[in-house]
C-alpha cells in the first residue's frame, strides 16, 4: 500500500510540475509576442512621424531595460541592425540561418529554444516580422528570454512538489494503515477462529459483523 501511495503521489507531482512548466513557458511566449508587436507598432509610428532613420541599436538597449528581455532588430537580409546584448554589431554574424528568423522572414511568428552563439546563453527566442505598407517583410523584431530564469522557476516548483508529496505521505500513510487495519482485523479474527474450529475447538464462535448488520436490516 505504502509503495503504491508513494508512486501515485510522485506521478501526480511530476504531472503537475509538467503542466505548470508548460503553462509558464506559454505565458513567457505570449508576453514576448505581445511586447514584440508593441515594439513594431512603436517603430512604425516613430518612422512615420519623424520621417527619419531609426537608431535601432540604441532603441534595442533602451527598450530592453523595461521588458526584461534581450531585443535584436534584424533586417530582411538577416543582418543584425540593433542588439541590446552586444555593443559592437560588427562581431555578430548574419542571422538568416536561425530557425525563428527564417520563419519570421516568411511572415509568421518564429519561436525556438537554443544556446546563443553570440553570448553563449540558453534563450527562448520569439521573432516577429514587421511589414511595409503591403505584406512584404522588411525586418524582424526578435525578443529573447533567458531559460536560466525558467530553470530557477522549475527549481522552486520542484521543491514545492517534493514538499507537497512529503506532507501528503505523512498524512495519508497513517490514515491508510488505519483504514486497512479496520478492514483486515475482523478478517484475521474470523480466520483464526475458523482455524481453532478446524483444530477441534467446537466451542469457538465465529462473529461476522456484516451478517449481524444484515440480520438487523431484515
Amino acid at each position: 500500500y505504502a509503495v503504491l501511495l508513494i508512486i501515485g503521489t510522485i506521478l501526480t507531482g511530476l504531472l503537475s510540475l509538467s503542466f505548470i512548466k508548460l503553462g509558464y513557458v506559454n505565458n513567457i511566449e505570449n508576453m514576448l509576442v505581445t511586447n514584440g508587436n508593441l515594439i513594431n507598432t512603436m517603430i512604425k509610428q516613430e518612422s512615420n512621424q519623424n520621417n527619419r532613420e531609426v537608431d535601432y541599436h540604441s532603441l534595442a538597449k533602451e527598450l530592453s531595460k523595461n521588458i526584461n528581455a534581450r531585443i535584436t532588430f534584424i533586417d530582411k537580409e538577416g543582418d543584425v541592425i540593433g542588439d541590446s546584448g552586444i555593443d559592437n554589431l560588427s562581431v555578430i554574424e548574419n542571422h538568416s540561418d536561425r530557425r525563428e528568423v527564417q520563419t519570421a522572414l516568411k511572415g509568421d511568428i518564429g519561436i525556438s529554444e537554443r544556446i546563443s552563439a553570440t553570448v553563449n546563453i540558453d534563450y527562448l527566442y520569439v521573432a516577429i516580422p514587421w511589414f511595409d505598407q503591403g505584406s512584404e517583410v522588411i525586418g524582424i523584431t526578435r525578443l529573447a528570454y533567458p531559460l536560466v530564469e525558467i530553470e530557477k522557476i522549475n527549481a522552486i516548483l520542484i521543491r514545492s512538489v517534493i514538499l507537497s508529496v512529503l506532507i501528503g505521505l505523512i498524512v495519508a500513510i497513517p490514515l491508510g494503515f488505519r483504514y486497512l487495519n479496520h478492514i483486515t482485523k475482523p478478517i484475521k479474527e474470523i480466520t483464526d477462529k475458523i482455524k481453532n474450529i478446524a483444530n477441534g475447538n467446537f466451542k469457538e464462535k465465529v462473529y461476522i459483523p456484516f451478517l449481524e448488520k444484515w440480520n438487523e436490516f431484515t
